[in-house]
């Protein structure tokens, strides 16, 4: 299933458990705000749910007369569900909701539409505001936990050279201090790592112009390591340092054919690429088309002690 599909069965889960929306306008929803049919009218939106309502034996007869009632409808209930975050995001709930006969809203010359400002909201905040959170945790959910084949060790600054820490219970690594990652997964395949940091930032570190600009693939007979050493990070001596307490994931993703986006490409100016929605779409997008890729991930403690 595509992804604005999952998206748009996510909110219409949401007005079930809150009993917002009725049959027809749940109907109404899922073909009025798909993206695939901004640029229909309400007229064309009425004759594709009679015909759905005919062939599953609810007929409804003629709905082109009373459409307009029933997408008000939709987006007050949407203002209801969602009126904080609306707020919050620049929209203005109060305006869905005063509307004339006809639709129109009073002010802004009488051009304004409050499903299509809904609209507007809904995929240009909504959704990238839903996928931020949801494709991250399902790719969590379908990544196997790395025990030894993803870990950190300590780098000497001035032997340039790892350090073990054995003292140190597994899975902990100490704030401020510099850190290989060491990733060891015993087969010949892409790779792609990113990372969610204690304040929430997702970056790409493999591939990357800063840790591995050369190589984005693993090797069973050896580990990868980031940075490489030949990487501007190693040659810097910029290892991976955690300035802040809390948690760090790791997630690499293994595919037999190289994940190919912009934001995966080597070059240019930017030395790391931060994540976006838009990263994240396309990332998903791409896995889809791997059956066989796997994902592991691993969760790492930074302490102060």
């Amino acid at each position: 299933m595509q992804l604005e599909e999952i998206f748009l069965d996510k909110i219409l889960e949401s007005f079930l458990s809150n009993k917002k929306l009725n049959t027809l306008e749940r109907d109404v929803f899922r073909l009025r705000f798909s993206k695939k049919n901004e640029d229909k009218t309400h007229g064309e939106i009425a004759k594709e749910i009679e015909k759905k309502r005919d062939k599953e034996g609810r007929p409804i007869g003629n709905f082109t007369n009373s459409i307009n009632t029933t997408v008000q409808q939709v987006v007050h209930a949407l203002a209801d569900q969602y009126e904080e975050e609306i707020r919050v995001d620049g929209f203005d709930s109060l305006l869905w909701r005063n509307t004339k006969r006809g639709g129109k809203v009073e002010g802004k010359d009488g051009r304004f539409s409050p499903w299509k400002d809904a609209f507007l909201w809904l995929w240009e905040k909504k959704y990238h505001c839903w996928v931020w959170s949801w494709v991250w945790e399902q790719l969590i959910v379908q990544a196997r936990e790395a025990g030894e084949q993803i870990t950190l060790r300590e780098v000497s600054i001035s032997a340039g050279r790892t350090l073990d820490i054995p003292e140190m219970p597994r899975f902990v690594v100490l704030k401020d201090r510099p850190y290989q990652l060491y990733i060891n997964l015993k087969r010949n395949a892409s790779l792609l790592v990113l990372g969610q940091s204690t304040s929430g930032k997702r970056l790409c570190y493999c591939p990357s112009q800063a840790f591995a600009p050369t190589n984005n693939k693993i090797s069973a007979s050896e580990p990868t390591v980031l940075p490489e050493s030949e990487s501007p990070a190693a040659v810097a001596r910029k290892y991976f340092t955690y300035r802040e307490v809390g948690e760090e994931w790791v997630l690499a993703i293994v595919t037999s054919e190289q994940l190919n986006r912009s934001w995966t490409n080597v070059g240019g100016t930017k030395w790391i690429h931060e994540l976006t929605a838009a990263s994240l779409i396309d990332l998903w997008e791409q896995l889809q088309q791997q059956p066989d890729a796997e994902l592991f991930f691993k969760l790492f403690e930074v302490t102060d002690v």
